[in-house]
C-alpha cells in the first residue's frame, strides 16, 4: 500500500485521501510528491464528475499529521521541497468539490495547513492539538 493514497467511491461519488505516511505522518520530498500525485487524481475524478466531495483523513491513531520532518529541511532539494509544499496547498485551496479534512488527532504545522485548506474540519479526537 501507498503511503498516501486516493480512492473513489463513485457509489456515493466521494473521494478519500488517506495519509499513512509514518507513525506521525510527518512529511518529507517523497510523501509531499505522493501527496501531490493523490491530489492530481482526486482532481480528475472531480472534474469529471465521478466524486462531489473529497475527505482528507489519516490511518494513524491521535494524529492527522505533525507537519514536516525537520531532518528534511536542508539546503540541497529545499527549493523542490517547497515547490511541492505550497502547490499542494493551493490545489486544495482551489479544489472543485468540497473537501473535507477528518482530523483525528493533532494537527501541528503542515498538517494544520492542509486542515486549513479544506473548506470543511471535523475533528474526531477531544485532546486533538491543531496549531
Amino acid at each position: 500500500m501507498k503511503s498516501i493514497e486516493f480512492s473513489a467511491d463513485e457509489t456515493i461519488k466521494a473521494g478519500v485521501i488517506r495519509l499513512s505516511i509514518n507513525d506521525q505522518n510527518s512529511f518529507d520530498t517523497n510523501s509531499l510528491q505522493e501527496l501531490g500525485r493523490a491530489i492530481a487524481s482526486a482532481i480528475v475524478a472531480a472534474e469529471s464528475g465521478a466524486i462531489k466531495s473529497l475527505v482528507i483523513e489519516s490511518e494513524r491513531t491521535g494524529v492527522f499529521s505533525q507537519g514536516m520532518n525537520l531532518a528534511e529541511l536542508s539546503g540541497e532539494g529545499l527549493s523542490g521541497l517547497l515547490q511541492s509544499f505550497y502547490a499542494n496547498l493551493e490545489d486544495l485551496y482551489y479544489f472543485p468539490v468540497p473537501v473535507i479534512a477528518k482530523v483525528s488527532g493533532h494537527a501541528i504545522g503542515y498538517g494544520c495547513m492542509l486542515a486549513l485548506m479544506a473548506d470543511y474540519r471535523i475533528v474526531t479526537a477531544a485532546s486533538a492539538r491543531i496549531g
